[in-house]
């Protein structure tokens, strides 16, 4: 929720000139969902996920990024505050080598807490392996990403944790499901 308590949805086109940019539409007092003034933001790159949260003041913005041609995989995060004025992106993590198979592999999952800590869990290619990660922002800032376990070989394309999902539970502790 934002700009009053009616719901925003969160748009990637999946081509054409907008495939870069997350486009923003919210929904009216009559059912109607209007996109909302702006160019969106842009993700510089092809995004295979990302969240949107809002804390009551800020919006969070987390999302990976993939160079097509796969030279590289990134998690990244912005903020705004109106949802079209965006703040510099923030690289929470960047592997820079090219890997065969494409690493597109959408394991990306985030959430806030009710204290308004952000937590996100991925998976990236380390090495000559996937692993999943775990990272926490906690007034303001980020923590270091911590290595929850690896998964397996980036060359067999397959061993990778992929549609994860994350959730706090009422003591704020985090809770990590995905499919592997």
């Amino acid at each position: 929720h934002g700009a009053g308590t009616q719901p925003i949805l969160a748009v990637r086109p999946a081509s054409g000139a907008l495939s870069t940019v997350i486009l923003f539409y919210q929904r009216t007092g009559a059912g109607a969902w209007n996109l909302i003034a702006g160019p969106g933001v842009s993700t510089s790159d092809d995004s295979d996920a990302f969240h949107l949260m809002y804390d009551g003041t800020t919006y969070h913005l987390i999302f990976g990024a993939l160079q097509p041609v796969y030279a590289y995989r990134e998690v990244r995060y912005r903020t705004s505050t109106d949802l079209s004025t965006w703040s510099a992106i923030t690289y929470l993590e960047q592997v820079t080598t090219a890997y065969t198979p494409p690493h597109e592999d959408r394991g990306l999952a985030a959430c806030m807490d009710s204290a308004g800590d952000i937590h996100i869990a991925y998976t990236i290619p380390s090495g000559s392996n996937y692993v999943l990660k775990y990272n926490k922002r906690t007034s303001g800032t980020w923590g270091t990403a911590a290595t929850i376990e690896t998964i397996g070989a980036v060359s067999s394309g397959q061993n990778r944790a992929i549609h994860l999902s994350l959730v706090t539970d009422a003591d704020n502790v985090p809770h990590l499901f995905g499919v592997k």
